[in-house]
């Protein structure tokens, strides 16, 4: 397989994992009507947890791809700073909007994490 077989590869996997993203972002914004209202408050966290959670994951893609070419590991703890930076910011611009909004940022982190979960667990399973 050439690298631009692989980079189309790559390309195409990571636009699956945020179109599932931003589904689950939907159920979770459904599931959270009954619990936590009408309110805006939950869906501001949701969005960004999810906007943060989609920027951690290429941050995380663009290191490993850079460490992988040039085998240099510090790439890596820069790019993990950064994430962790993105994740704490976010937490805390909720928790100056409020619990819910707090909530909704760790609904929205979680969103990654689901969507890898069903494409590569549940719908390999699926498949076969």
């Amino acid at each position: 397989m050439s690298s631009i077989d692989q980079i189309d590869d790559m390309a195409r996997f990571k636009k699956e994992i945020y179109l599932y993203a931003l589904i689950t972002a939907v159920v979770f914004e459904i599931i959270s009507i009954p619990i936590a209202g009408l309110g805006t408050e939950f869906a501001y966290g949701l969005c960004l947890g999810t906007i943060a959670a989609i920027l951690n994951f290429s941050i995380m893609a663009f290191t490993f791809g850079r460490m992988a070419d040039s085998k240099n590991t510090g790439i890596t703890v820069i790019g993990y700073s950064a994430r962790l930076v993105l994740s704490a910011a976010a937490c805390l611009f909720a928790l100056k909007a409020g619990l819910v909004s707090a909530a909704g940022v760790i609904a929205g982190l979680l969103t990654i994490k689901v969507s890898i979960y069903y494409l590569h667990v549940i719908r390999k399973k699926k498949q076969g």
